[in-house]
């Protein structure tokens, strides 16, 4: 098969931009997997390079934002964020930024001490998703737009991941 060049490869990729785009709803943040998982109900078969040449030319197009957040990348469609669209276990599932506000509340609220380590396991069962680190990083997002004077980040200690809140 002969691959398409210039002017017909570009064509090709912003109707695919266009396609993706569509699907994807305003004033929410995607994870790459949960883009690749859109991009193959779209397009049939996707490739991880196909979807970075379409990311790339969307957010050079300004239709989404580019966030990158301890090593993992999120694409932001909108300003008001709602929440982050990941996949985990399988199967798709979404952060809103409300699940997340309340649990910041309630580990702020329960704090007694100056800091306050929460396992990455137990923010996971709280919000009901499978732990992983595309969750991470989306909670670790979340929190940060929400109120970055008390989520002072991630942290690991003997190999598993803490969300490191501070009062």
């Amino acid at each position: 098969m002969r691959r398409a060049r210039g002017a017909a490869a570009r064509r090709r990729t912003l109707r695919r931009a266009e396609k993706l785009l569509r699907a994807l709803e305003e004033g929410w943040c995607y994870a790459a997997g949960y883009l690749l998982y859109a991009a193959e109900q779209l397009w049939g078969r996707a490739s991880r390079t196909q979807l970075r040449t379409v990311l790339k030319a969307l957010v050079e197009l300004g239709e989404l934002r580019r966030a990158s957040v301890h090593g993992r990348v999120l694409y932001c469609r909108g300003d008001k964020i709602k929440g982050v669209k990941l996949v985990s276990g399988g199967r798709e599932a979404a952060v809103t930024a409300e699940a997340v506000e309340r649990l910041l509340a309630e580990v702020v609220s329960s704090m007694k001490s100056r800091e306050l380590h929460v396992s990455s396991q137990k923010v996971a069962e709280r919000l009901g998703v499978s732990p992983s680190p595309a969750l991470n990083a989306a909670v670790a997002f979340l929190l940060y737009a929400i109120d970055g004077a008390h989520f002072a980040g991630l942290t690991t200690r003997r190999e598993k991941t803490y969300f490191l809140f501070r009062k």
